[in-house]
């Protein structure tokens, strides 16, 4: 246990601010980036053991989209790590990942030349049929570990992120028993949001699935 760093560990869905939190906490607590995964592909970002030994010493901020397997849970709970589970409104994450994929990005699916050609209706309809339910999987599994005390969970939404930043990111670190003072925060958000290359951020901002899908698709 005396060797063991402090671990700050976002467990997250995809398009949901994660990778703007990572940043602007490893620029808040001078943490150290770790990707506690074996290599990042169409598969699940699971924790991966030898990667997990390398860096249990040292104190770090990790953002991955994992649920709470058992052996994700087996291995937090033996290297004391705490998760930060963040999640997003269901529509507006699929307007995001309509956005993600026309951009181009494609390395975490199968979708490929073909999906640019589509309409925009059958883009929403694959991303429903293709990656809600995992979103839905997500939510379930994190809620089960908790409840059945195999975890110590922090709940954080996207919208609350957002809405209030400095708020935030002070109940965080409280959560994982740290501190920083709130204008240093503020300081390296600004920071944090000036480099738009590294947030991916695609809109930033809360709403857009309500208009953007039909009644048809919400229901679905």
């Amino acid at each position: 246990r005396e060797q063991l760093g402090r671990h700050i560990f976002i467990a997250c869905v995809p398009k949901s601010g994660s990778t703007f939190l990572k940043n602007l906490l490893i620029g808040v607590t001078g943490f150290r980036d770790a990707f506690m995964v074996n290599t990042a592909s169409q598969f699940e970002q699971e924790l991966y053991l030898p990667t997990l030994r390398n860096t249990a010493h040292l104190d770090t901020v990790t953002q991955q989209h994992c649920r709470a397997s058992d052996v994700n849970i087996h291995m937090m709970q033996a290297f004391e790590i705490r998760p930060l589970v963040l999640v997003r409104n269901i529509f507006d994450s699929v307007m995001s990942l309509l956005d993600f994929y026309d951009g181009g990005a494609s390395a975490n699916s199968y979708f490929r030349e073909s999906y640019r050609s589509l309409d925009t209706e059958t883009k929403i309809d694959l991303i429903i049929d293709n990656f809600v339910p995992w979103y839905f999987q997500f939510v379930a599994s994190w809620s089960l570990a908790e409840k059945q005390d195999r975890l110590e969970v922090f709940w954080l939404s996207y919208e609350e992120l957002i809405a209030a930043k400095t708020d935030c990111v002070c109940k965080v670190l409280a959560f994982y028993g740290l501190t920083a003072p709130a204008n240093g925060i503020e300081t390296m958000i600004k920071e944090t949001e000036s480099r738009k290359e590294k947030t991916r951020f695609n809109k930033g901002v809360a709403g857009r699935g309500k208009t953007g899908l039909s009644d048809e698709q919400k229901a679905r």
